[in-house]
């Protein structure tokens, strides 16, 4: 069964993203908006569709002589350790920093579901944990998960069209009760 870069590039085309299909390279190119950034990515099929892959391209660069590279490798070790489905990694080559989710496929299919999910656990994660390196990066201290001041509503909304849509809407919920504190 497998997966072929035209199932691949239909499954993002009806998500609503905006794509380009490299056939010599059987890839499909995107770009997300999140919260802290833009996010070139990668969508590639391989091993005759048996293999899925989704990664970032030249998001973060940190070469080895970099002042706060110690620091920035031990928190990819750490993000690593936390997240499940999207790994991060470091290029020695060039300083390259990514984030890769590999699915195997394998005898079954990629579902629209599946697809989904994939989609909106890849990005919120890249997004956070890049502006997080990004941080470590410039000062050399992990600010943890408290990676600086969110923007106002509107970043909040591009947040949250991110999540699955029954955490989205318990959060929309939230966001639009009234502003009263709960009594204690």
């Amino acid at each position: 069964m497998a997966i072929t870069l035209e199932e691949l590039h239909a499954l993002a085309s009806d998500s609503g993203l905006n794509v380009f299909v490299d056939r010599d390279r059987n890839t499909v190119l995107l770009m997300m908006q999140g919260i802290f950034g833009s996010h070139n990515t990668l969508m590639s099929v391989e091993l005759e569709g048996q293999f899925f892959q989704i990664r970032t391209l030249g998001a973060l660069y940190c070469p080895a002589d970099h002042p706060n590279w110690s620091a920035v490798v031990k928190l990819l070790a750490t993000v690593n350790y936390q997240t499940r489905f999207v790994k991060f990694g470091w290029d020695p080559s060039d300083g390259e920093i990514n984030a890769a989710g590999d699915v195997w496929i394998m005898d079954g299919t990629l579902t629209a579901k599946q697809f989904e999910r994939i989609r909106l656990n890849f990005f919120p994660i890249i997004d956070l944990n890049f502006q997080r390196l990004r941080l470590t990066m410039d000062t050399g201290q992990d600010p943890g998960d408290d990676v600086g001041n969110l923007p106002g509503a509107s970043g909040i909304a591009g947040l949250l069209e991110h999540l699955p849509p029954d955490v989205r809407a318990k959060l929309k919920a939230l966001i639009d009760e009234d502003d009263e504190p709960p009594e204690i």
